[in-house]
């Protein structure tokens, strides 16, 4: 989650995230960091996302 957080703007809420926000992030994962994501690592990084919305969600 820290990398998202270093895509992300840290001045908005988790709350005002948009599907184009996580869209934009998944694509700097692959393309726009600098840094070469493996497919292994990317699948890992979506289903933290996943289990993380899935969690806040359930919170209400």
């Amino acid at each position: 989650m820290r990398l998202a957080g270093s895509y992300l703007d840290e001045s908005r809420g988790i709350g005002e995230l948009t599907t184009t926000d996580l869209n934009g992030f998944l694509y700097w994962l692959e393309n726009g960091r600098g840094v070469p994501c493996s497919r292994k690592s990317y699948a890992r990084r979506v289903t933290t996302l996943k289990v993380y919305f899935r969690w806040l969600n359930g919170l209400g």
